[in-house]
């Protein structure tokens, strides 16, 4: 029997940002505003809603006009600390604590000849303080610790039992577990209302706040209220990065234990031995969306607003809120897997030159699921245009613009246009569980067939110089999660409300206003993203003990994860006279239909009442807004590998390896799509990690000694400078990351970018122009100041649909890294073993600037059609870095001093060996060149 026990214990602090913001003074929270000033030390004035707006007399609001809540809430933040400037009065920076303590514990134990036993437990945990939180939520005023009692383990126990020498059982048990939770403050927090007086603020939906003793709501000021640096945090309805706090659902939970067993049993009869086995697994996540659970109230400055004082804390004092949002409730998700496979192989020794390896293996991968029916998904066909969703119109009134309800005729502040006036705010939406939708919200693919062959041959014999292997296989694989975690967001499980213009007293009576949202779905066809491998080398044993190893690699990738756009604006959609804004466009027979005075985009969307990619959020794959997950993508890898490798003889050993490859498809990652009518010609191109040519070396010399015996040199100085030296090093060398460029337009003084070039170009809000190619951009480039020719640039004509270059077509600089190391051995005590060794180690010895990428954005006149934003040594307005220049990556800066550069060490330590490769890193490549040899 054999064990082993671990445990070790570290405590890490790290700083965080520091934070230089304007928080109340002493005045302001005793209604004096006298001093109130923005970051341009302008002074404000201080109007009263209920007096006309006119100017409360001396800056000053009295007692009797202050909200009890907002006199709280200005009491409730932070007192200045610091002396005042014009951007700052107050400054926090305090770092975050993580003690962590990790233990392994693994025992070995043969029970008998025939039966063994294993046994390993891996265990990590730590519990992280930090004051400015954790997950799902955030805040920079560190009033007080945030807890995380972070951490995961393991256990895996292996059972080996063999029926006779030919036939073994192996059995493998698994069971690992991570958690990320993020705990509710406690106790006497100031963060809880318990013990912040007066901070017992009503809330549109009271128990969606499951945070003991019930948390203060995010507070939010504006931009108008000076700050040092962005470092306020979002907040869910404009006005850029403003709240203090971004509490989401606490406690927030997330834990992911996965249970898995395998068992394998071995038989060898004859020349073959076949090898059979299944495996099973189910796993479990545990995890609450990020919601607004208590609630944010939003104090920005808007004149639109009728209880508007024109200064945020003034606003605050009042209680008078420009919105307050909250999510409908607090939820913590189930999501579960079963997954079951098994398999068969043999590997027959057909000939004692030849080795086939042929197998087949099933998968039935179950859809991942939530257990209480809490995801719902966006499907085209169940939404019913006769209960599409009436949206509040823009509409002028004595000159002003206003919100109508075309139901009604009612007018509102204008901060309501777009909101919901009338319909079914669920129209479409389908819910897992309900009317027969399946459990994951997706189909069930049933057992799927994973047929695999290999084989190896030595034509010249068992004892030939050269190999010949190839093989081929099909496997599946689950997708990742985010597709189905993100959908318990979705309407009707869980709303966002909205209440906009108010009085903190007024909320829980309140009625609550709807807009269009962000949603996102799941095709319900459920494929399985699908690989196709397949791989032919040779293997030869060459002249001076250098083994050569040539072959060609490929893999078809189908069924891959796509962010499909079903919510994409039109094409054109921004130039119809119908998507005229009227308060814009009060004559459309005199309106210039050029996108510039269209409605807001919400209106003209094909599904009135949610979003598209481009209204409300990044369409990243986190949320998926205005887009489904569909099963359509495709991908293909080819390589040619090649790899050169001389062993250690007497003094020198090198290994060169080369890559010439290309890696295709429509999608690098799950991210939304535009909204093209050709993807292929719009998306398919090199991959983002696509590296047409790699070449690494590695290689160590032993430096042959400078004090040959029977020489003048053979003698103790001698042996002391010159013997003992070693030579080693990496090599790499690899070709240019893919890279798009993409461009503004500078007219009149003014540029053109984002939505409003997409509305004017394309007409649509969601898909954005490309430039058009005149030349071929990468001919005669590639200097520093001008690594594309910006010439080769043009600007695309109204009326794009986005594709008037192809996707990737453009190589950033290439990578040329050199890392050599001179080892010094000195032996004392006359002894091989006892020695003392000096390490120079050089990392990119060369101390050349490694290029990250080159300035892609590039500004073109609508004037001349050229590229303005070039460096300025080129005469244009870029700057250093204008477009086509390189930039910077994390790589060695030339303007830093060359100690700083080259990193050198010397140390005491034992020589190591170096290695480097270059393989696919999509795929695992067994030893017999069989994708198939080691299913375990």
């Amino acid at each position: 029997m054999f064990f082993f026990v671990q445990q070790e214990w570290n405590h890490s602090k790290s700083p965080a940002s520091l934070y230089e913001l304007t928080t109340p003074s002493a005045l302001e929270r005793q209604g004096n505003f006298t001093d109130a000033r923005n970051s341009a030390g302008q002074l404000q004035t201080i109007l009263d809603p209920n007096n006309g707006k006119a100017p409360f007399p001396g800056n000053i609001i009295p007692q009797s006009r202050w909200n009890s809540y907002g006199a709280a809430i200005l009491n409730w933040l932070p007192q200045p600390n610091t002396a005042p400037t014009t951007l700052y009065n107050w400054i926090s920076q305090v770092p975050a604590s993580t003690p962590q303590f990790d233990e392994v514990y693994k025992a070995d134990y043969n029970i008998t000849d025939k039966l063994r036993f294993s046994f390993r437990l891996i265990r990590s945990h730590s519990t992280t303080v930090n004051p400015y939180g954790g997950l799902a939520s955030t805040n920079v005023l560190a009033e007080d610790n945030i807890i995380s009692p972070t951490g995961a383990w393991g256990v895996n126990a292996n059972l080996v039992y063999m029926f006779s020498p030919t036939l073994t059982n192996e059995f493998v048990y698994g069971d690992t577990r991570n958690y990320l939770p993020v705990n509710a403050p406690t106790g006497s927090s100031p963060y809880l209302t318990a013990n912040a007086t007066g901070l017992k603020i009503p809330q549109l939906y009271p128990n969606a706040d499951q945070a003991g003793g019930y948390m203060v709501p995010n507070i939010s000021i504006g931009t108008l209220v000076p700050t040092a640096t962005n470092n306020l945090l979002a907040n869910s309805i404009g006005n850029g990065n403003s709240a203090f706090s971004a509490w989401g659902s606490l406690p927030y939970a997330n834990e992911n234990p996965t249970i898995n067993f395998t068992d394998n049993v071995t038989k060898i009869t004859g020349a073959h031995m076949i090898k059979a086995g299944f495996f099973f697994e189910t796993a479990t996540k545990v995890q609450s969306p990020y919601a607004d659970t208590p609630g944010t109230l939003m104090f920005d400055q808007d004149s639109q607003n009728p209880g508007d004082t024109g200064w945020p804390y003034a606003n605050a004092l009042l209680g008078n809120y420009r919105a307050f949002t909250q999510i409908s409730k607090y939820e913590v998700a189930n999501y579960k897997y079963n997954q079951t496979e098994w398999y068969v192989q043999d590997t027959w020794k057909a000939r004692p030159n030849l080795t086939l390896n042929y197998g087949i293996r099933f998968s039935l991968m179950g859809p991942l699921y939530e257990t209480g029916n809490l995801v719902s998904s966006f499907v085209p066909s169940a939404f019913d245009p006769k209960q599409a969703v009436t949206l509040y119109q823009p509409t002028l009134v004595n000159g002003a613009r206003m919100a109508l309800n075309p139901i009604t005729g009612q007018t509102a502040p204008s901060a309501f246009i777009g909101a919901i006036a009338a319909g079914n705010i669920n129209n479409g939406m389908v819910q897992q569980g309900t009317n027969g939708e399946p459990n994951g919200l997706t189909q069930s693919r049933g057992p799927q067939y994973g047929p695999r062959f290999g084989f190896a041959w030595t034509p010249a014999g068992a004892g030939g110089k050269t190999v010949i292997r190839a093989g081929a296989g099909v496997f599946y694989e689950r997708i990742q999660g985010n597709y189905i975690f993100y959908q318990i967001t979705n309407p009707p499980v869980l709303r966002e409300s909205q209440i906009w213009y108010g009085n903190i007293n007024n909320i829980a009576t309140t009625g609550q206003t709807y807009f269009p949202v962000n949603v996102g779905g799941v095709a319900g066809d459920g494929h399985l993203p699908t690989v196709y491998h397949y791989n032919f080398g040779m293997q030869r044993q060459l002249p001076l003990g250098i083994l050569a190893d040539v072959s060609y690699a490929g893999s078809q990738s189908r069924h891959g994860t796509l962010l499909v756009p079903f919510n994409d604006a039109p094409f054109g959609s921004a130039w119809l006279p119908q998507n005229q804004d009227p308060t814009k466009c009060p004559n459309i027979s005199t309106c210039n239909l050029n996108g510039d005075n269209a409605q807001p985009v919400s209106f003209y969307r094909p599904y009135v009442g949610y979003n598209g990619s481009a209204g409300g959020g990044s369409g990243s794959a986190a949320n998926a807004q205005g887009a489904l997950y569909d099963f359509g993508a495709s991908a293909n890898y080819n390589a040619l590998q090649a790899s050169f490798n001389r062993r250690m003889s007497r003094t020198f050993q090198m290994g060169v390896a080369y890559t010439w490859s290309k890696a295709l498809g429509v999608q690098s990652s799950t991210t939304n799509l535009p909204m093209y009518t050709n993807l292929r010609q719009g998306m398919y191109g090199p991959l983002s990690f696509d590296r047409t040519q790699s070449l690494t070396i590695n290689y160590l010399y032993n430096v042959p000694s400078g004090a040959r015996k029977g020489t003048f040199l053979d003698n103790p100085v001698g042996r002391l400078v010159l013997e003992g030296w070693q030579v080693s090093g990496i090599t790499s060398i690899t070709g240019g990351a893919p890279a798009n460029v993409t461009y503004s337009v500078s007219s009149g003084g003014s540029t053109v970018s984002g939505t409003q070039l997409n509305r004017e170009i394309t007409g649509s809000e969601d898909v954005a122009p490309r430039p058009v190619f005149t030349c071929n951009p990468m001919a005669n480039a590639g200097t520093t100041m001008g690594f594309v020719n910006a010439n080769c640039f043009g600007a695309a004509p109204k009326g794009s649909q986005g594709i008037d270059s192809g996707f990737d077509r453009l190589r950033g600089p290439g990578y040329n890294n050199w890392d050599v190391s001179i080892f010094k051995k000195i032996q004392y005590m006359h002894s091989e073993s006892k020695y003392i060794q000096l390490r120079l180690e050089m990392f990119n010895a060369p101390n050349h600037t490694e290029w990250s990428t080159f300035n892609t954005s590039a500004t073109i006149s609508a004037a001349t059609g050229q590229v303005l934003n070039t460096p300025t040594a080129l005469g244009g307005t870029g700057g250093r870095f204008g477009f086509r220049r390189p930039e910077h990556g994390t790589h060695q800066q030339p303007e830093d001093p060359p100690d700083r550069r080259r990193a050198v060490l010397l140390m005491w330590a034992a020589l190591s060996g170096l290695s480097a490769h270059s393989r696919d890193p999509r795929h695992r490549e067994s030893g017999s060149g069989c994708p198939i040899c080691d299913w375990s």
